[in-house]
């Protein structure tokens, strides 16, 4: 049965039916990509952008970062 693999996109001759990658190589490599993302989660683009946005609104409303940040409780975040 020719199927494709899942994680290098090769076609392969698959002996079982439930198997997903053509090599250990492919479905190690696909475990590891997977465990990284659970262990380490989304990658954000920018992780400052939170704080520059409550930046952004403390000076709108005349405060510091601290100021705004202690007024709305520590819970308005972005």
């Amino acid at each position: 049965m020719q199927k494709k693999c899942k994680y290098c996109g090769k076609e392969f001759d698959a002996t079982k039916s439930k198997r997903l990658y053509c090599s250990d190589k492919c479905k190690k490599s696909r475990w590891r990509e997977k465990d990284k993302k659970r262990k380490y989660g989304v990658h954000m683009e920018n992780p400052n952008a939170a704080v520059v946005d409550i930046a952004v609104k403390a000076r709108a409303a005349g405060m510091t970062y601290g100021q705004y940040v202690a007024k709305m409780g520590g819970t308005d975040r972005a």
